[in-house]
């Protein structure tokens, strides 16, 4: 029979190494992954006159990644620019016209608001890149527990 000593010896021992060891990596729900990229970027959805801020799409050209009706950008922000400006143009064209009435009244003025409020709707977008490898960033907001941090979910 070994000696209650020599054991308790081994178990002070080996002790630090059982508790230091790390734990076993997070088991991944299948069902999460993959995420599919979004096809489509624009988030402003309102349109004067039925003439809506094209989509913003992936190009597939990694150093100009955005494209608008043909037209490809380097960064989000000048992508969703240039949506909201296309929008604009279309709006004001509807706004020049002679047939103001069939579209509703509108005016040059109303399609300049549109365009604030479309250029507020992509600043403030919580999804701004496709991402890499079909993945894609997403920015929920602050975090109850702490606000000065945003929550941030890689998709």
């Amino acid at each position: 029979m070994p000696s209650p000593s020599i054991s308790l010896f081994t178990l002070l021992l080996l002790l630090p190494s059982i508790l230091a060891s790390p734990p076993p990596p997070p088991t991944i729900n299948p069902s999460l992954n993959p995420r599919q990229s979004p096809t489509d970027l624009q988030s402003y959805t309102s349109s004067l006159a039925n003439i809506p801020a094209p989509s913003i799409t992936n190009s597939g050209i990694p150093t100009r990644p955005f494209a608008v009706e043909g037209n490809t950008f380097p960064d989000f922000s000048s992508a969703a620019d240039r949506s909201c400006d296309v929008q604009f143009d279309g709006c004001q064209g509807v706004a020049n016209s002679g047939n103001k009435t069939e579209k509703g009244g509108v005016t040059v003025e109303m399609c300049g608001g549109q365009r604030e409020q479309c250029y507020g709707a992509q600043r403030e977008a919580k999804v701004q890149s496709f991402g890499a490898s079909g993945m894609f960033t997403v920015n929920i907001g602050a975090d109850p527990e702490f606000p000065e941090f945003d929550l941030i979910c890689d998709g």
